[in-house]
């Protein structure tokens, strides 16, 4: 009975902890909520927020662009924001951060389910728990996940990875094995897993953390009865299909992975090794979170050619090839340390690995940090020093703080299109992302000068399409040769930057707002055409725009061409096809204009987007009676 005021203290400690840790969270993500839309915000999240309210055929924009599975579970929750709140930026993002509190919930449950486990004093538990997930909800790693608005699909992929981890705790810590116990392991590969796929594929990770919770802190716990069902639940929802995907991969090793890697500039084991040093950086962020590591940009990553090239890829794969081991071989006596570093593993193991994706963004770390935060302070509560209430009550405050300041800066850079470009540049002057958002934002404000000296030093050729369109905004021409095809030399592989600069000069040359020989640009986009690229819609867009100024230039029969040819690089966008009926009844030919009229409405009609405005005008041009 002695120890029961300070075991209600402690519980109360805890409590109030977490409770400060989520005010402090709000206050310092709150004023950034109204910052801008980055990257794949636009392609995702732009046909939304263009439109005022919730359209009739809203279903026609559940599946996103971004994964295979499409992403529904998220594409949903942002149409419910256009239901509810309308297209104000200022609310998806607030419902990120509320998301985010969420999680943060999870994570304290399961936090607590851990140290109780684990920990020899269980009084201490809630306390730990407490400021474990007060370090998680503040972590500077997260404002590039929680303030960037689409990754919202992280947020929810992680929300239903924790719940499934709670639910399947629940059930698997049992003392009896009853229906409720095993519905609850159950629902979470059933329930859950689903629902964080759907989210994002990252929710496929599930069963490898419940795999990974079997290894260390549940070994040998609860009734047989229910560890026999959990290995068959592991069986056939975690090694089955890892042993069917390695298969499949093996098959296709080539479509899937050796070409898509080749086209982002580098092989497959060039990636593996570039990732060694990516994740060491990771797991620097989240256990010294100085400023200068932080930073929304991080393109500027040099490729890793060889095990030695540069040395630091050597020295990042012994040091994880370390970290993995002792991991391992400490699964029995330090358990909770032993989780951790497994689970950081787990969670890097789609993003991180031999995927074609871009090389790092730290919304990747976002429940992997957990795994670090679980395996330092597994390491420091098994310190004697830490049973000093004193010293862990100031240590404890002292980190609180570190992470409260470090992210208030980070969020302060949030709060504007300028504060946060202009932080990014600083912090990755090398970064071609960085830079050309940087050199956008100083053109709209026409400091050309400015744009044009932040964007001298990127050695790519999106930067210099940009440099080029920089000077058409500030003299309305170009100079002969300024559109040489030498500019697509400094880039093997065809970047999405580039494209978008020889779009963007297209555009203007068009319109008539800037002067240069359209045989210039004509042959830059022929060039470009045939170069390697990622994205096969670039080459629809290349093709396009070639159409027009071969049309300009009386060449109607090679715009015909090019319009078939982006008609072949995108099937499903109909625009080439109305272009082409439009020009067809220009040159007398009535028949073939029709025909590209009624073909580019059947795609029309299967896309589910709007064309009847364009399809209208068309039709008009043949005096027929519009259809839908």
């Amino acid at each position: 009975m002695t120890l029961w005021p300070r075991q209600v203290a402690q519980r109360w400690a805890g409590v109030v902890l977490y409770i400060l840790a989520v005010v402090t969270t709000v206050t310092l993500y709150g004023r950034a909520l109204h910052g801008p839309l980055v990257l794949d915000d636009y392609p995702s999240l732009e046909p939304l927020l263009a439109l005022s309210r919730l359209p009739p055929d809203w279903s026609h924009y559940v599946m996103s662009p971004t994964g295979p599975l499409g992403r529904p579970v998220s594409m949903l929750s942002f149409l419910a924001n256009l239901a509810l709140t309308g297209p104000d930026l200022w609310a998806w993002k607030a419902t990120n951060l509320a998301l985010h509190c969420l999680v943060g919930v999870l994570i304290f449950d399961l936090s607590r389910r851990l140290l109780v486990l684990t920990l020899e004093c269980k009084d201490r538990a809630l306390l730990v728990a407490a400021f474990l997930a007060a370090l998680w909800l503040l972590h500077p790693s997260h404002p590039s996940t929680v303030l960037y608005t689409v990754q919202r699909m992280t947020i929810l992929s992680t929300l239903f990875t924790a719940a499934g981890i709670d639910l399947y705790l629940c059930g698997r810590l049992s003392e009896h094995d009853n229906r409720v116990a095993r519905c609850a392991m159950w629902g979470a590969y059933l329930i859950c897993l689903p629902l964080a796929a759907l989210a994002k594929e990252t929710g496929l990770l599930l069963p490898g953390y419940l795999w990974v919770l079997e290894l260390t802190v549940l070994k040998g716990l609860g009734p047989q009865s229910l560890l026999r069902q959990a290995r068959w639940l592991s069986l056939v929802f975690c090694i089955a299909p890892m042993v069917s995907g390695a298969i499949y991969c093996t098959i296709h090793v080539d479509r899937l992975f050796l070409a898509p890697n080749l086209l982002r500039g580098w092989s497959m084991v060039e990636r593996l090794l570039t990732e060694a040093r990516v994740i060491v950086h990771y797991l620097g962020q989240v256990v010294i979170p100085s400023r200068s590591m932080f930073g929304f940009f991080h393109d500027d990553i040099s490729v890793s050619r060889g095990l030695f090239s540069p040395l630091s890829t050597v020295l990042s794969v012994l040091f994880l090839a370390t970290l993995w081991i002792v991991g391992w071989i400490s699964r029995r006596r330090a358990p909770l340390f032993a989780c951790g570093v497994l689970w950081f593993f787990v969670a890097h193991a789609l993003e991180s690995t031999i995927f074609p994706l871009e090389l790092m963004f730290e919304h990747r770390n976002y429940f992997a940090c957990f795994g670090i935060l679980l395996a330092v302070v597994g390491i420091i509560i098994a310190l004697p020093i830490t049973h000093d209430v004193r010293i862990s009550c100031v240590g404890g405050a002292s980190i609180f703080i570190l992470f409260a300041l470090v992210t208030a800066s980070i969020t302060r850079d949030w709060q504007d299109d300028v504060s946060l470009f202009t932080s990014s540049y600083q912090l990755h002057p090398k970064s071609p992302n960085a830079a050309s958002a940087l050199a956008e934002l100083l053109t709209e404000r026409q400091r050309f000068h400015q744009a044009l000296v932040v964007l001298r030093d990127v050695p790519v050729a999106g930067a210099r399409l940009q440099e080029a369109y920089i000077k058409c905004q500030r003299d309305g021409r170009l100079v002969d040769n300024e559109l040489s095809t030498a500019l697509l030399d400094a880039e093997p592989v065809l970047s999405m930057y580039a494209v978008t600069g020889m779009v963007e000069l297209a555009k203007l040359g068009l319109d008539k707002d800037c002067i240069f020989p359209p045989q210039q640009i004509i042959q830059l986009l022929a060039a470009a055409v045939h170069r390697p690229m990622i994205h096969t819609r670039n080459r629809f867009l290349l093709h396009f725009y070639s159409a027009h100024y071969q049309w300009e230039l009386g060449r109607s029969n090679l715009a015909l061409a090019s319009l078939d040819a982006a008609k072949r690089a995108d099937p499903s966008d109909p625009m080439p096809l109305f272009l082409a009926s439009g020009w067809l009844n220009q040159l007398g030919r009535r028949d073939a204009g029709l025909n590209a009229l009624a073909e580019g409405r059947e795609i029309a009609a299967r896309s589910g987007k709007d064309y009847s405005s364009i399809i209208n005008s068309v039709a008009a041009l043949y005096a027929v009676p519009p259809r839908g």
